[in-house]
């Protein structure tokens, strides 16, 4: 069964969200568990996205949804260091709240702008385990920066989405 998503807001066509879909809900609504919450480096091209040096380490916090029994999807929130910091994120519970309500609360975050990249790949090795695919199985790979009203960069959420169970549908207004 494919799982659908209305990208133009990251709404999840199953109803696990509305206006920034998984960013705006709460995270103990979705069908999936935490499967990481801990500082770590992040890959090069993430790192820069988020203005880190090359080894610094970012906080990373993934949950694996579930369609039925299935693995449909991993997200991987990347923040800078400051951002997590005292949050307590590095929990391993699904928060009764959204992340972006959750980081406006203990950080006073106000998020100002979002800029995302789509893109077919193969999935990390990782990836690949959590999702119960193969290594060369594509997925689809959604990258959203997310920004202060400074612009500066704060959060990088990574979508990967095995591309046998998913589409994307995409919807703009003309007025």
């Amino acid at each position: 069964m494919a799982v659908q998503w209305e990208y133009a807001r990251l709404r999840l066509a199953n109803g696990w969200g509305d206006d920034f879909g998984i960013l705006e809900q709460r995270e103990s609504e979705l069908p999936g568990r935490v499967v990481s919450a801990v500082a770590r480096t992040p890959p090069q091209w993430l790192g820069a996205l988020l203005r880190l040096g090359p080894e610094e380490p970012a906080f990373l916090r993934q949950l694996l949804l579930r369609s039925g029994d299935d693995p449909s999807g991993l997200v991987s929130v990347w923040l800078r260091p400051a951002m997590a910091e005292g949050t307590g994120l590095e929990a391993p519970e699904l928060l009764n709240e959204s992340l972006r309500q959750h980081l406006s609360d203990r950080k006073g975050a106000q998020f100002d702008r979002a800029a995302e990249r789509i893109a077919a790949r193969q999935p990390s090795e990782e990836e690949a385990c959590l999702l119960g695919i193969s290594a060369d199985a594509p997925v689809l790979g959604v990258t959203v920066v997310i920004y202060d009203r400074a612009r500066d960069p704060w959060q990088v959420v990574e979508l990967a989405l095995p591309g046998d169970r998913h589409e994307l549908r995409d919807a703009y207004d003309f007025t």
